[in-house]
């Protein structure tokens, strides 16, 4: 496998579940409900994504039939379309505001 492969399969396979991580544990950002569900299935579906990487990766050795491995990289595909639209939806979207109290600083410096 090339370098930049590895790093696309990692990072596809892992980024959902830190962002996921984020949305839960953050102290600076509420999200709601519906954004913790999104990142939820995102960190599903990622972990899929990943299983599939690697099984498409090793399918000569798990004697898998042309017909099944390109019925895989179909459904590897779909699944990386569906974590994208997440992705677009919770950046576009912006599901979060600022913890009440939290003072960024400007205030301190008077730059309101």
């Amino acid at each position: 496998m090339e370098t930049l492969h590895v790093l696309f399969w990692v990072a596809g396979t892992f980024l959902p579940l830190f962002a996921t991580g984020h949305v839960f544990l953050s102290r600076t950002r509420v999200y709601p409900a519906w954004a913790k569900i999104v990142w939820i299935g995102a960190s599903i579906l990622g972990l899929l994504w990943g299983s599939l990487g690697w099984i498409l990766a090793h399918w000569r050795t798990y004697h898998l039939t042309q017909q099944t491995y390109y019925n895989l990289i179909q459904i590897r595909g779909l699944l990386w379309g569906i974590i994208l639209g997440f992705i677009i939806i919770f950046v576009i979207g912006k599901p979060y505001h600022d913890v009440e109290g939290q003072s960024s600083g400007k205030e301190e410096r008077g730059q309101i």
